[in-house]
């Protein structure tokens, strides 16, 4: 995972799923040469499967970084909704 001294299982959302309490909005991008989106995808099919809160944001467009002006909107229009809907009065 690139993390120096780290056991992957360890720092693995995917291998912590169970423990994760807090929501997790996961937004990917299909055009992301860093991280696949499928590992995103199958992050939200497991923690759905344990009943966790896990939005999941699909980018057809936009890289790991959201450099575009479209992915970027997007990104943040997901995550103001993702904030709106947690830390409502």
């Amino acid at each position: 995972m690139g993390l120096d001294g780290a056991n992957d299982r360890a720092v693995s959302p995917q291998h912590q799923a169970k423990s994760i309490q807090d929501p997790v909005l996961l937004i990917a991008s299909t055009n992301d040469a860093r991280i696949s989106y499928k590992q995103a995808k199958r992050l939200h099919k497991l923690l759905k499967k344990l009943k966790k809160n896990s939005p999941y944001v699909e980018l057809d467009t936009g890289t790991h970084y959201m450099l575009n002006s479209e992915s970027r909107l997007a990104s943040l229009t997901a995550i103001e909704g993702f904030f709106n809907e947690q830390f409502a009065p």
